[in-house]
């Protein structure tokens, strides 16, 4: 079988809908899908298991669009591929905008953001509700990582039901591990966490993560929240003004910024190791992979009961849900910190938890299964 993935967004770029194309593109290569990566061209973007395919990606929108659409209509015209996989939300513009031209065995992936951020009111959004739903409904069939995804295409979209196929997002468990001892120990030693208790966040410096909110518990409470360390990985706007926070609340030597880590890092696990919980209070939030990397550690998180974070912890269980506010974050970290035979019981499930939902094989299964019945409605 041979699939031609179409994505703006792959590694080196940063973020889960990245991660999600090179994820997939890998797995299903190794499961002998012939897979064919069509991407903007950016220096050090490799693909291992599969064939890759770059075209310019200059700085004008319309040279972009332009050059994107030229090596489509190129591809699908030198190789016949049996399935094309569309997989953020400005190749899922362009295919809809030329769908009358290009072949109909398509399948677009859905990751929320498309609902969230592009479909608000106004003329413009009503053309692209348009398009998108002729999209979703001439498909093959359309994936959404998450049924709250799916619960929102269904708010916005006008499509048949029937369509929409729910498959999570995944993780590999066997190969999420810390392989680089020194380097955590370097981390440990950085920041004098021998003795402590460490939360830990992983999300870009956006206000919609809310890392104030933990900031604010910890300042706020810091007498109950003794010997506590938070660690906060990731870059973005919002760094300068919790900086400041910590300085107001004088936990310099309680909070630290390490600053961004690559998507692929193969050190990134060496955080989730060295922490007791992990915990990203976010606002919007349409699945959230970070969640399944932390289980797939054995570390409980503290999410918020919105979105696709729902999907993933298992209140009570594998980690907690709670409202963003403060007195429901006290609440949790102090119930996790304080006692130590909770947070053993919730590794265990947690890593249960997530090998058997969110796993490579299980999750690759599942998209070799799809593509497998979307080739043979057209057969």
């Amino acid at each position: 079988m041979k699939v031609l993935f179409f994505c703006f967004e792959f590694p080196p770029i940063i973020g889960g809908i990245a991660q999600f194309s090179y994820n997939i593109s890998e797995w299903l290569s190794e499961m002998g899908i012939n897979i064919t990566v069509l991407t903007p061209h950016r220096e050090k973007t490799r693909f291992k298991k599969g064939k890759m395919r770059n075209f310019p990606f200059p700085s004008n929108r319309f040279l972009r669009i332009t050059f994107s659409v030229f090596s489509l209509f190129k591809q699908i015209i030198v190789s016949n591929y049996d399935l094309i996989l569309l997989t953020d939300m400005r190749v899922l513009n362009i295919y809809s905008c030329f769908r009358f031209f290009l072949p109909k065995k398509y399948i677009p992936v859905f990751h929320g953001s498309e609902i969230l951020e592009h479909l608000s009111q106004g003329l413009k959004r009503k053309i692209k509700k348009r398009y998108l739903s002729s999209l979703i409904n001439n498909s093959l069939v359309t994936i959404t990582v998450s049924k709250y995804v799916k619960k929102l295409i269904f708010e916005n979209l006008c499509v048949n039901p029937e369509k929409l196929k729910v498959i999570h997002n995944g993780i590999d468990t066997d190969k999420f591990i810390c392989s680089y001892p020194d380097f955590k120990e370097a981390i440990i030693e950085k920041y004098n966490l021998r003795g402590k208790k460490v939360i830990l966040t992983i999300a870009r410096l956006v206000k919609d993560k809310q890392h104030k909110l933990v900031i604010d518990v910890l300042g706020k409470y810091k007498d109950l929240l003794k010997n506590l360390v938070y660690i906060i990985v990731g870059a973005g706007p919002e760094r300068g003004n919790l900086e400041l926070l910590v300085k107001k609340y004088s936990l310099t030597k309680t909070v630290f910024f390490y600053g961004p880590i690559g998507i692929r890092d193969d050190r990134k696990p060496c955080f989730y190791q060295l922490s007791d919980i992990y915990v990203m209070p976010s606002i919007t939030e349409t699945f959230g992979i970070s969640f399944l990397e932390s289980g797939a550690m054995g570390v409980p998180s503290i999410g918020t009961n919105i979105g696709g974070i729902k999907e993933i912890i298992e209140d009570g269980k594998t980690g907690f849900l709670i409202k963003p506010n403060e007195e429901d974050m006290f609440e949790k970290l102090s119930l996790l910190v304080k006692n130590e035979k909770r947070i053993k019981e919730m590794r265990k499930q947690v890593k249960i938890n997530i090998r058997k939902k969110f796993d490579k094989k299980t999750i690759s299964e599942q998209w070799r299964d799809v593509f497998v019945k979307a080739r043979n409605k057209i057969m």
